[in-house]
């Protein structure tokens, strides 16, 4: 009996021991992740460079036809037409004289865009002259051009 008593005193302690380690060594474990140093802080506000990037100069500015009174300001290339799978301007379904995919923009980091017709069945025109598919044209803020006819006109505007 006194060997069990024994036994049972000795496994007690053995136990004390070990559960007693385990936490010391889980509070070391926790001011060791406390007193790891920090990343860096993020700034608030992205870089000027990341910012500047991000804005858009230009504008087209529908003054004709279905999107008439709506400006869209351009950081990158657009394509226009009545497809929402392709393009980013989106004409009506029913929209006369505008393709699926119409004519894309691109800006130019002067200031300008780049004007391309993608092959449309009514044609894109700018200062008088009907675009060939596939071939850019450059415009400055305060140009226009047409899709599909007279109806549909945008402005190239600065912002």
């Amino acid at each position: 009996m006194l060997y069990v008593i024994i036994g049972v005193l000795a496994a007690a302690v053995v136990a004390l021991v070990l559960t007693r380690g385990r936490k010391e060594g889980g509070k070391n474990q926790q001011e060791a992740a406390e007193t790891k140093p920090l990343p860096p802080e993020v700034p608030d506000e992205p870089t000027q460079q990341v910012e500047e990037a991000s804005k858009a100069r230009v504008a087209l500015a529908c003054i004709g036809g279905a999107l008439q009174g709506m400006t869209f300001p351009i950081s990158s290339r657009v394509v226009i037409g009545r497809d929402p799978k392709h393009c980013s301007i989106i004409y009506p379904k029913d929209a006369k004289g505008i393709s699926g995919v119409h004519c894309a923009a691109e800006p130019t980091a002067d200031g300008q865009i780049i004007l391309i017709d993608l092959g449309s069945t009514y044609g894109t025109m700018a200062g008088g002259q009907q675009l060939t598919a596939g071939k850019g044209v450059t415009l400055h803020p305060g140009d226009a051009f047409t899709l599909g006819g007279s109806e549909n006109v945008f402005e190239v505007r600065r912002l």
